[in-house]
């Protein structure tokens, strides 16, 4: 992210709800946050999930073959201490659905 990019993702965060970092703007049907990047001069903008951003933001990118879960359960938080690179297996397996299997 740039820096004014990390400025208005940290404007739509309430990092005061606890650990987790409620995301306040636009979310998704599913709702994960969403944060436009990008500037017309700099190539397209685009629609990023925010758990997303903050993660490659502040731990790394995200591995090949790879998804992140959120640890606490929670699509609309976002702090990256509460996301884990998985397989889409693991991230089925850990997920709350009726098919998931312990």
């Amino acid at each position: 992210m740039t820096a004014s990019e990390l400025t208005r993702f940290l404007e739509k965060v309430d990092q005061t709800s606890g650990p987790c970092w409620l995301w306040l703007a636009c979310k998704e049907r599913h709702g994960y946050g969403r944060l436009s990047v990008g500037t017309r001069s700099n190539g397209p903008v685009r629609s990023a999930l925010a758990y997303r951003l903050a993660y490659e933001h502040w731990i790394g990118p995200v591995g090949p073959g790879l998804e992140l879960d959120h640890l606490c359960r929670v699509r609309a938080w976002v702090n990256p201490a509460h996301l884990e690179a998985v397989s889409h297996t693991e991230n089925l397996r850990r997920g709350d659905h009726p098919g998931r299997t312990l």
